[in-house]
């Protein structure tokens, strides 16, 4: 019996190792590789300006946090010494 071929499959495909098809990929390699470095070289400047921006933030955000605190707990002390200078008898010198 002879054998059925469909006429798509009779053609001749192109082997993977030809040199077009290596050199296609390669240049699509290259190209690929190309933009993602510079990507990459984007999203470092931009993350350094960011970086910069957010930590000031930060840090004037806890600064004003701990700022707070040290005031609650100055005015606490202010408070005990005053009332401590007010009524000696009911305050111990511990």
């Amino acid at each position: 019996m002879g054998q059925k071929t469909n006429g798509a499959c009779s053609e001749r495909r192109p082997n993977a190792t030809t040199p077009l098809i290596k050199f296609f990929f390669l240049l699509l390699h290259l190209v690929l590789y190309r933009f993602v470095e510079f990507g990459r070289e984007d999203g470092l400047a931009a993350g350094g300006r960011n970086g910069a921006i957010e930590g000031r933030v930060m840090g004037c955000e806890k600064g004003f946090e701990l700022s707070r605190e040290v005031g609650y707990y100055a005015g606490c002390a202010q408070l005990w010494k005053a009332l401590a200078i007010l009524d000696q008898d009911r305050i111990t010198e511990k």
